[in-house]
């Protein structure tokens, strides 16, 4: 039975890891959808200024998006997160030139929020990963210390009969199975 424990608690292990590494997809998947909205987001938000301003390079543009959109949409992840932050603040800086700058910065920082909390699903999910391989290999390291220690009791029951002690440890070939 502690044979039978040890390879259940690797199982269990090995299961609970192919899950965790199953949810990482779905998990980098909504991280490339948050930087995809994320980017036309911004780039929306520079034409808004724009006609806000009348005319593609007026002040507003000028000083929401002194070196275009590319600075914010180009970079990934925790670089883009602090380019919208740095956004905000300019957006926060014309609040009492422009009255629509904060239903503007509103919707910059909602979509920053959510790129965030895809990033930190992420982040967690990936830990999982890292977690339940630990786990499994603790449980693959127990599973195998079982099975060299029954079959040292076994070589030690039987230490002159080879045939007998192959009886308990068979070599899984096509050939054994027929």
């Amino acid at each position: 039975t502690k044979m039978f424990g040890a390879r259940d608690k690797l199982a269990t292990a090995e299961q609970a890891h192919e899950a965790a590494e199953a949810n990482v997809l779905p998990m980098r998947v909504n991280v490339r959808f948050a930087d995809h909205e994320s980017d036309e987001c911004i780039k929306q938000r520079k034409r808004t200024a724009q006609l806000a301003d009348g005319e593609t390079e007026g002040p507003y543009v000028l000083h929401l998006f002194p070196n275009g959109t590319t600075p914010l949409t180009r970079p990934v992840g925790a670089a883009q997160i602090k380019e919208m932050r740095a956004l905000e603040g300019r957006y926060d800086a014309l609040l009492d030139r422009w009255p629509d700058a904060m239903a503007e910065k509103n919707i910059v920082t909602t979509l920053r929020q959510r790129y965030e909390q895809s990033l930190a699903e992420r982040a967690a999910a990936e830990q999982t990963v890292i977690d339940t391989k630990a786990a499994r290999d603790l449980a693959k390291e127990d599973f195998l210390d079982v099975y060299a220690e029954i079959a040292n009791r076994i070589r030690s029951l039987f230490p002159r009969n080879k045939p007998k002690q192959d009886l308990f440890f068979d070599a899984v070939t096509n050939r054994a199975r027929s």
